[in-house]
């Protein structure tokens, strides 16, 4: 007797749920199940089912029309909190059920015969014993440890947080269960994994870019069928691994920009994972030093979250000194010379010295002096960024490099200026100023590979390195014993962001750099080189008012209507032809004003404009801005937009639901 089965397929369109039989009685398949289908004329194509029970009269097409199923993968299949997991992801994300599927798991071909991968197993020998916790964690301990819901842990930078979280992981261990413990970026995981390894002897398995799509496909597999207790470390896509026996998911640093997925589904993985603990029923941890103000809020006075806070560091040392120095005329740029002589005091006290620049390169651009004309890239609309390294310019978007010139292109003219400087310069600058010291780079242009991490790190741990260099990879978590002085460069641009976000990202990277000095020493020293230092923000970081930063910005939001006092869905849309897309955007922006003129009256629609950098790759892209103090009222317009708004075909929409940048 021949069956129906429904079948999410890895489809762009939201309706990428296609019909398709089972004619072999032997075989019975069940929702989650991943199987091989025909798609096409002659393409195979992976599927995971949805409804394994269809019935005829629910088929609006002719039967005979209707292909079998060409195949059953038995060893990789969504268990029922997965698919569960899924279907809200595609319906609070507005995205294909099939694609998101298969976007997020392991990668994997029906067509080539599966090879035996050898999973691979971190060390974990428990050689040392976890350390007692102080009065203060031991209180936070013990309230999260009968929890069974969702949880706030507010605790400054060098508060305890990890340990507090090993604890925890202890104890679970010993009931048999599994973590999850999902951080923002790759390079927090060397020092992670250093420190639980060290403690427990349970399987430890790393999930994030830097592992390969085999051995991805491995620690899948192997969790399906495990019941023992493992430590799961991972970047944002380790949120979609299957449990058998979770007992708790950690999220630290939940307020990073990291856990939001910038391309296909822009899922933030923070969510994703509230949502994943509610379906396993498990408890859930957020842990920051610098909650997102959402969190905060939900936390605080939405009582959405039980909120604990740890305000003194664990070692008894005290939270640096912050101050906040301008570039004198008489200094020599683009270094003040205050900031010099502290880097000189540390180093004669065989101390180590963090500096912060969040920009790559040796310049941000080059400009012709004579005729004014800058560089930029043939594909984007941005400025070509000068790496002296390789003598080139070089696209922060696309492959687009050019040789340095030796004369202007317009003119001739042989005197180029370089304007701005990232971390080349500063390295350059800093060499000549301290020739007997090493000095080195720690940024994704110097830092490419998951073993260039692991050295530079070990390198400056072990005392090797006096000078580090680096961007944000640098801000967060990194537990740095020799280093009682942090010097910030170049965060004007950062404030200067159009973004209602801006100040609260400015706080954050603030805070959690200056968390890096003076974690093991009772004095030390953060020195913010800034043109704005009566910035109320500023001031704020320099007193360690984090709740009064955390006041200040709700009442600004509040005003604006900005989250978490509305919600915000962005529609991005995207072509090649400029002209084509303004005209499309432009008859989008009447459908959603008809619609919330007839329905949605609450919602405002700001836009169409062009994003901050239109074109990127040879793409231009604009927005249109949805906002409301409903969700729902958004979730329902975009829905109805799409129902009844098809698509040109040269246009690409991308949606974000709430965006953590407007871009």
């Amino acid at each position: 007797m021949t069956t129906y089965l429904n079948v999410a397929v890895n489809f762009p369109k939201e309706k990428s749920i296609l019909t398709y039989k089972n004619s072999d009685p032997t075989i019975t398949f069940k929702n989650g199940e991943i199987v091989a289908i025909p798609l096409g004329k002659s393409r195979t194509a992976l599927g995971c089912v949805v409804n394994e029970q269809v019935t005829e009269t629910e088929i609006t097409f002719p039967l005979e029309k209707i292909k079998s199923v060409s195949q059953k993968i038995s060893d990789l299949y969504l268990p029922s909190n997965e698919f569960l997991l899924y279907e809200w992801m595609s319906k609070y994300y507005h995205y294909s059920l099939g694609q998101l599927i298969f976007d997020t798991l392991p990668t994997f071909n029906p067509q080539k015969p599966a090879t035996k991968t050898k999973l691979k197993i971190i060390e974990a020998k428990k050689t040392e014993e976890l350390l007692p916790l102080n009065t203060d964690q031991k209180k936070v301990f013990d309230s999260v440890k009968m929890s069974t819901g969702k949880m706030l842990l507010h605790g400054i930078t060098g508060s305890g947080k990890t340990l507090i979280y090993a604890h925890l992981m202890n104890l679970l261990f010993i009931q048999n269960k599994s973590v999850l413990y999902l951080i923002p970026e790759i390079n927090l995981t060397v020092q992670f994994v250093d420190f639980f390894s060290k403690l427990f002897n349970v399987k430890i398995f790393l999930y994030n870019s830097e592992v390969n799509k085999n051995q991805k496909l491995a620690i899948y597999k192997y969790l399906l069928n495990s019941h023992e207790p493992m430590l799961i470390i991972g970047a944002r896509s380790a949120v979609f691994l299957p449990f058998n026996n979770l007992g708790m998911v950690i999220v630290d640093e939940e307020h990073d920009n990291s856990f939001k997925q910038d391309d296909h589904c822009m899922y933030n993985a923070r969510d994703v994972a509230i949502k994943k603990a509610s379906l396993y029923k498990v408890p859930i941890l957020l842990g920051s030093a610098t909650p997102s103000l959402e969190t905060f809020y939900n936390a605080t006075e939405k009582k959405a979250y039980e909120y604990y806070v740890l305000d003194k560091r664990a070692q008894n040392s005290n939270l640096p000194q912050i101050e906040f120095t301008t570039l004198a005329k008489t200094d020599a740029w683009p270094i003040s010379e205050k900031i010099y002589t502290s880097i000189q005091n540390a180093l004669v006290k065989k101390e180590q010295v963090l500096i912060l620049i969040n920009r790559l390169g040796f310049a941000d651009f080059i400009q012709c002096k004579s005729c004014k004309h800058v560089y930029k890239c043939k594909n984007c609309s941005v400025s070509l960024k000068y790496f002296k390294n390789k003598k080139v310019l070089n696209c922060a978007f696309c492959d687009y490099t050019i040789n340095y010139p030796e004369v202007c292109d317009q003119c001739s003219s042989m005197v180029l200026i370089q304007r701005g400087f990232g971390t080349e310069k500063i390295l350059e600058v800093l060499s000549e100023k301290f020739p007997q010291n090493v000095i080195e780079r720690f940024d994704r242009a110097e830092i490419t590979t998951y073993k260039k991490l692991v050295s530079a790190l070990d390198k400056f741990h072990s005392g090797q390195v006096d000078i580090l260099v680096g961007t944000q990879m640098l801000s967060k978590g990194h537990n740095f014993k020799k280093v009682n002085l942090v010097v910030v460069l170049g965060v004007d641009s950062l404030l200067n962001f159009p973004d209602f976000r801006s100040e609260e990202k400015v706080y954050q990277l603030l805070v959690q750099i200056s968390g890096r000095s003076g974690r093991f020493h009772s004095e030390s020293q953060v020195l913010i080189q800034t043109n704005n230092p009566e910035n109320s923000t500023f001031k704020l970081i320099k007193e360690h008012k984090y709740n009064d930063f955390y006041s200040h910005e709700l009442s600004e939001r509040k005003i604006f209507k900005y989250p978490p006092f509305s919600k915000l869905i962005v529609l991005y849309f995207t072509a090649k032809n400029l002209e084509d897309l303004k005209y499309e955007v432009m008859e989008v922006k009447k459908v959603l004003d008809d619609l919330i003129a007839k329905n949605y009256k609450e919602i405002e629609a700001l836009g169409p404009t062009s994003t901050n950098i239109e074109k990127k790759v040879n793409q231009f892209t604009w927005k249109i801005l949805l906002k409301a103090t409903s969700l729902n009222d958004l979730h329902n317009i975009v829905a109805n937009f799409q129902k009844i708004y098809p698509i040109k075909h040269f246009i690409s929409l991308k949606i974000d639901v709430d965006p953590m940048t407007i871009q």
